[in-house]
């Protein structure tokens, strides 16, 4: 099942500003979904590929947190975040790639 939320942050100002200047009457689930403001689960296919991709993007951290030093997975999540632009949910991201580098 992949459920979807909003990305916390500026989407609701671009929701407005969206509204304001096409003068939409969409439900503002709509326009999220139009504009790609919606943040993918943990169970969602695209998270796990961003995540596999970071990892293979960047094997030195990868190894590094593997080898336990936790903090470096932040640096992978960076990766992850941009390759999403910034609809995944961190705390998915982190979990994810915690569970794929054991």
């Amino acid at each position: 099942m992949l459920t979807w939320m909003f990305c916390a942050g500026t989407s609701g100002k671009t929701i407005l500003r969206h509204i304001l200047t096409t003068r939409t009457t969409h439900p503002p689930f709509k326009i999220a979904e139009e504009l790609e403001l919606l943040a993918a689960s943990d169970d969602s296919a695209s998270l796990e590929k961003w995540c596999r991709d970071a990892i293979a993007a960047l094997p030195e951290e990868a190894e590094v947190v593997r080898r336990g030093n936790v903090k470096v997975v932040n640096k992978i999540m960076g990766h992850v975040m941009k390759a999403s632009r910034g609809t995944a949910k961190a705390q998915d991201v982190r979990t994810t790639l915690l569970k794929l580098l054991q």
